[in-house]
């Protein structure tokens, strides 16, 4: 946990260009409590509709929310739906000056949810190639769009925008000027995404594509026959693969975690892998922290945008040695917590605590609701138990333990107070 952590600590902010099939996400929530007398099927009691940027959106936001300056290049369609996922793209921060728009109808997915599940998907679209005038805009532009951009992505959801001249051209050019590209493929022929540094199919998308049922056998199979780098193959359950040229195999376990809803889950792990490859942090620490990014996605309902702080919570969460944590780990995701409403409360050098002092502590938690609480104790520790006692208070989301006693707070948004 330790070394993801200084990994994720060196995520920094990168122009990455995401290029893919825009959708809007609609969802219709409700609750369900009768079936109807009309045909055996629920009657849903509407409570709220809200709508999401979903496909290659999806990834830009989450992109956006691990601090990365993402760049979409898309199409819309000049209608309603166009205009929400340009606003919702703008509100967020996404650069939306390479989306283009042309008269096909912007795909549409509608979810009907009951409580925490999926009960029906609507989907509205027309999967239609690029228009030649606006594709041959778009291949001229990519020289442009690939200026300081450290990673491409690619998203493809087989609505037609991902033309076999823009991929050509688009993954040609990164490989040209020794830049990155992660393609996230649809359909079983995987020699378009030929020049990306990774492909990651999943394990059914690999073996259709290979037209073998063994998914070793089918991953040299593609390697052999297509010009990639790297095959990274996602298995749900069963986490991630990572296949090289050479033949070498590496296995990546996920979490085993309730599953309420895998929308957009792809999505993260995408945008994960671009913000951590991108940031130059290696495969053998990008996959688990892909794999804590899913993880995390999995967990909610719908599109879910999962921020580098969801992740080092996630690894807070699942520390082995649990909630105790040295300063020099801590201080690691320092500058990931640095916007988060943090109370720190010190504990100065001290051989026990006292009941009137666990009753002050727990008093200083309640007063702060809004903020998560970190013990900071300070000094060498007489009795180490202190700090076992400490972790089993729930009001205390993580406890540091510093030697030296020379703590400083890191952000404006932190408040600190003194036991």
């Amino acid at each position: 946990m330790v070394t993801l952590s200084k990994s994720l600590a060196k995520i920094r902010s990168q122009k990455i260009l995401v290029a893919g099939d825009i959708v809007l996400d609609r969802y219709t929530v409700g609750n369900s409590q009768r079936i109807s007398p009309e045909a055996p099927v629920p009657v849903i009691l509407v409570e709220r509709e809200e709508c999401k940027a979903g496909g290659a959106a999806n990834v830009a936001l989450n992109l956006r929310a691990m601090g990365m300056q993402p760049t979409l290049l898309g199409r819309i369609g000049n209608d309603t739906a166009g205009n929400q996922l340009l606003a919702i793209l703008q509100n967020e921060g996404v650069d939306t000056s390479a989306i283009v728009r042309d008269n096909s109808p912007t795909p549409i997915k509608t979810r009907i949810i009951a409580g925490a599940q999926q009960l029906l998907r609507i989907d509205q679209e027309t999967p239609s190639p690029l228009q030649p005038e606006i594709e041959k805009n778009i291949l001229k532009k990519i020289p442009q769009l690939l200026e300081e951009t450290a990673l491409v992505a690619i998203s493809d959801y087989a609505k037609g925008f991902l033309s076999q001249p823009l991929l050509h051209t688009l993954l040609q050019a990164a490989k040209q000027h020794h830049i990155i590209s992660i393609s996230d493929p649809k359909g079983n022929d995987f020699s378009k995404y030929n020049g990306s540094t990774i492909l990651k199919p999943n394990a059914s998308e690999t073996l259709q594509a290979a037209h073998v049922s063994n998914l070793e056998e089918a991953a040299n199979k593609i390697l052999a026959t297509t010009d990639i780098e790297t095959l990274l193959v996602t298995r749900s359950e069963n986490g991630i693969s990572l296949f090289y040229r050479d033949g070498r195999q590496e296995d990546y376990p996920v979490l085993s975690k309730e599953i309420r809803d895998v929308t957009g889950a792809g999505d993260t792990v995408l945008a994960i892998l671009s913000a951590a490859c991108a940031s130059q942090i290696p495969l053998s620490d990008a996959i688990p922290l892909a794999n804590i990014a899913a993880t995390c996605a999995i967990e909610r309902i719908g599109c879910a945008r999962i921020s580098l702080y969801d992740i080092a919570n996630h690894l807070i969460q699942h520390n082995p040695y649990g909630k105790v944590w040295t300063k020099s780990s801590f201080q690691h995701l320092q500058h990931i917590f640095a916007e988060e409403p943090l109370l720190f409360i010190r504990i100065p050098k001290t051989t026990t605590l006292h009941s009137d002092q666990l009753m002050k502590l727990t008093q200083i938690t309640e007063n702060h609701p809004e903020k998560k609480a970190i013990a900071y104790v300070e000094g060498t520790l007489e009795d180490p138990t202190l700090l076992t006692m400490l972790a089993s208070l729930q009001s205390l989301q993580l406890i540091v333990h510093d030697h030296q006693q020379n703590f400083e707070p890191q952000s404006d948004h932190h408040l600190v107070v003194a036991l």
